[in-house]
Parts: C-alpha cells; sequence; structure tokens
C-alpha cells in the first residue's frame, strides 16, 4: 500500500494487520475537515478465504476496488491518489471499506469494483467489468461527516458521473451493507425434475469472455460482460448415435464403413442400423438437422451463453475442472489428430487412446463415448454433465458475430442472450461451442468459440439438447 497521498487521510478494508499509515478508522488531523466515503454494493463479492462454492452458492464476480482521487478541475488522478485492495464481503459487512479525504472543494472521488483477473498490469480495472462511479465530497462545515456511495451491479460496464457531473452521495455511513442481494447472482433451481437423459442446470451470474489471450473468431480481448442464465435442463452427455437414431435425424452424412481416415465420411459416426458406433457421440451434421432433432424433443440447441455457463463450471472457470490446461491423455478427449486426412495436424499426443480402430489395430482417432475422460465433468445435484472441453465440439443456437457487434457490445447486465442476426454485410454463420477430439489447450477453453457454416457438416462437431427448465 503507498502511503497517504495529499488528499488521501486513510482507506479502511479488511487487510489484517495493514500499515500504520492505512489502518482501519486512522483519520485525518482533527483541525483539517474531512469526509469519510463509505462504500457498499449490492454485488456479489468473494468471501474471506475464497470457500469451495458448490453448484447451489452464489458466484462472486468482485473481489478488488481502486480508488482514486483528483483535485478540483483535474481529468486524472492527483500524483500519489490512486489506491488499490482486495476486498472480500465481510470488508462491507464490516462496514470498513471507507476512505478518508480532507476536504477540498470540487474534489472528487472515483471508486471502481471489479475482478482482480480483469485488472492492467498498470492497475487499471477493465472498463466493461467494473461498477465505476465519480462521487462529489459534500462540505463538512469545518468538522468531519460521513457519506455512502452505493455501487449496483446493474450499472457493471457503464460510468456513473463524471468528473465535471459527479453523483452525490447518501449522507452518513451505511445502516446495513447490501453486499451479496444482488438478485441476478442468486441460484435458482429448476421447477420440475429433468426429464431423463437431461441434468438441472441452476440459473446464476458469470462472467462471460474469454480467461486467456487466446483469440480467434470474433473473440475480442478484455470482453468480460456479467451474464445471468436462467435454469435449464441439459443433456447430460452429447447426442449420441443411438440416440439421433430414435430421435429420427435427417440428412447426417453416415459413416463411410472405411477406416482408412482418408475420406470425411471414413470420420462421421452415424449408421443408419445398429452397430458398435451407436454410443459414439453423432457427428457429421448440419447446425439445422441438430436443432430440428432437439425441437422434436420439445427443446432447442443450447445458447452460447448456457454452453460457456456450463462449460466454466457454472464459476468462469477456463475449463470445466479448473484453469489448469490439459496435460494427460484421459483428462478429455482431446489430442487425436495424425491419422489419414488428420495426419498434418497437431496435437498428435493423444491418438493411441483413441476406441476407433481400423482393420489392422492401428489407431485412428476421433471420439469417444460419453463419459470416457476423467476431468472433464460437472457435477450437479441432480447429475453430472461430460465432454464440455473436448469429445466433439457442439452446435449453438447463435448466429455468429464478433465480440464487438451490437449483439454482445455495450454495458450493463446481459440476461440469457441469444443472437440471432450477423454481423452487418457478413454471411449469416452458426457457432459451434467447445473443443473437440482434434483439438487441445485453449481450444478446448470455456470461453472458445468458433463459426462455421450451418449448411456445412464436420467430424469434430456434434451437438446437445437443452430446454427451459422454469424458476
Amino acid at each position: 500500500m503507498r502511503g497517504a497521498p495529499p488528499l488521501v487521510a486513510a482507506i479502511a478494508v479488511a487487510l489484517g494487520v495493514a500499515p500504520s499509515a492505512c489502518r482501519q478508522g486512522a483519520p485525518a488531523p482533527a483541525a483539517q475537515p474531512q469526509v469519510v466515503l463509505y462504500v457498499d454494493t449490492d454485488a456479489p463479492v468473494a468471501h474471506t478465504g475464497y470457500p469451495a462454492i458448490g453448484p447451489g452458492d452464489l458466484i462472486p464476480l468482485f473481489d478488488h476496488v481502486r480508488i482514486d482521487v483528483y483535485a478540483p478541475g483535474a481529468t486524472s488522478p492527483c500524483s500519489g491518489c490512486s489506491n488499490d485492495f482486495d476486498v472480500d464481503a465481510e470488508s462491507f459487512l464490516g462496514a470498513s471499506v471507507s476512505l478518508g479525504v480532507v476536504f477540498t472543494p470540487g474534489a472528487v472521488v472515483r471508486v471502481r469494483l471489479t475482478w482482480s483477473a480483469f485488472v492492467s498490469s498498470a492497475g487499471e480495472p477493465n472498463a466493461m467489468a467494473s461498477l465505476d462511479t465519480f462521487v462529489a465530497l459534500p462540505d463538512p462545515a469545518g468538522g468531519v461527516i460521513a457519506a455512502t456511495v452505493a455501487l449496483s451491479t446493474e450499472d457493471v460496464g457503464r460510468t456513473i458521473g463524471s468528473t465535471t457531473s459527479p453523483v452525490t452521495p447518501s449522507p452518513g455511513p451505511p445502516s446495513a451493507s447490501q453486499v451479496g442481494s444482488w438478485s441476478g447472482a442468486q441460484r435458482a433451481s429448476c421447477a420440475t425434475a429433468p426429464p431423463p437423459g437431461q441434468v438441472c442446470v441452476p440459473g446464476g451470474a458469470f462472467w462471460l469472455g474469454p480467461r486467456g489471450d487466446h483469440l480467434v473468431n470474433g473473440t475480442l480481448l478484455g470482453f468480460h460482460r456479467i451474464t445471468v442464465v436462467s435454469p435449464f435442463f441439459l443433456d447430460a452427455t452429447e447426442v449420441t448415435v443411438a440416440a439421433a437414431r430414435s430421435g429420427h435425424l435427417q440428412g447426417a452424412l453416415a459413416w463411410s464403413g472405411a477406416t482408412t481416415g482418408t475420406e470425411v465420411a471414413d470420420w462421421c459416426t452415424f449408421t443408419v442400423s445398429p452397430g458398435p458406433r451407436d454410443a459414439l457421440p453423432v457427428n457429421c451434421v448440419t447446425a439445422g438437422q441438430a436443432q430440428e432433432l432437439c425441437k422434436g424433443r420439445g427443446g432447442d440447441l443450447p445458447s452460447e451463453a448456457q454452453f460457456e455457463y456450463v462449460a466454466s463450471g457454472m464459476n468462469g472457470r477456463r475449463f470445466v475442472w479448473g484453469n489448469d490446461d490439459p496435460f494427460f491423455c484421459d483428462d478429455d478427449v482431446w489430442g487425436r489428430n495424425g491419422f489419414g486426412i488428420q495426419a498434418a495436424y497437431v496435437p498428435q499426443q493423444c491418438i493411441s487412446t483413441s476406441v476407433m480402430l481400423d482393420a489392422a489395430g492401428s489407431p485412428m482417432g476421433g471420439p469417444s463415448a460419453p463419459g470416457w475422460s476423467k476431468r472433464d465433468v460437472l457435477s450437479l445435484p441432480t447429475g453430472s454433465v461430460v465432454d464440455l472441453a473436448g469429445n466433439v465440439s457442439e452446435w449453438a443456437r447463435d448466429v455468429f458475430q464478433p465480440q464487438s457487434g451490437s449483439c454482445w457490445s455495450g454495458g450493463g447486465v446481459m440476461r440469457d442472450p441469444v443472437c440471432t442476426q450477423p454481423s452487418p454485410g457478413a454471411s449469416r454463420l452458426t457457432v459451434p461451442r467447445g473443443g473437440s477430439w482434434s483439438d487441445g489447450g485453449t481450444w478446448q477453453e470455456a470461453s472458445y468459440r468458433s463459426a462455421f457454416d450451418p449448411e456445412s457438416v464436420a467430424s469434430s462437431i456434434g451437438f446437445r439438447c437443452q430446454r427451459a427448465g422454469g424458476s
């Protein structure tokens, strides 16, 4: 922590043992008029110690505050007047997030609450991922007064006030903190038990957007939007060949019957008659064919937001299991290039684990039966969802738009977003989500998205279905 800058008398946060200049309640000199500005929020903030989060628990979305003080008429903070702290819910419950400012007429305080992972190396919070408010300091009339600025989660990505038009804080300290009371963050269960073969995914809020710097196919660096997802039922597995056949899938490109791997159809899994491939996820289907089957079952394809919510463990992780890349070949179904028309492609280190063998016993590559992998699993109260990072990529029902497009840009909270319009002047593409048997590493991140002709097929793309879960 820096020493107290010219306008800043103290910042009080739950830091354990703090330097003496920044201890809780450290006032400005008694002879100087000052404003003690308290910060409160309705946002879900991390609790002390980052306890394990279960599928029914509120997911924290904020854990870091930056407070800047601007001298009268200034457009940037005064020298040494920027302070950064990690905060937790207990800080707000104890009314210990506060700033003592020696009063100067016209001085302005800027308060930003964000997630620490979204803060730049220079200390600047990501504008899309911050609750950001400029506050005017009330005149203490020669004494010491308290005031409170409340940060609303609904204002995420928007700047409230400015240096020339700051908002007026409420008089006095907060009577009781509102931390964690934002309704969008509350877990919401499904209204009924899930249908056979599906799992209830509880509703809630998470940060939609890339976790790393693997930016492809319209993924925008720094894109982070709070997204609320309503509860829904989701297939526990990717739709298998047997399930596709019983669901009267029409038009899928069928398996050629060959295992040489030299033609696309060699890699397709669908067969018109029952056989040993029935347990594999169906692939080589168009987005329209997949959607037609899901609608015939009373549902639809998942949205991008629904898929990423589940694939990030409903907790904003890079992968459903955590933040570390797949390493072992049974972590999930990945890295199986290196044979036939896939011979020139990487990664290839897991081809020997494939369950698809040609007549000579040489591994061909391709998907595995659902649930084969050890880590690619999301366990929920009503069952487990498998193969969200690998096996086959999955059709979403969204039309592709870069994250800079109108479907995704802007401030505020997104609720159950589905993009239905392509970018102006662009062809209509559809979005497969998640990695596949032919991918590896960052290509399997929960935020990974692709753009594909909805009338085309690929051996790496399959699907699963969802339906609304009520509330």
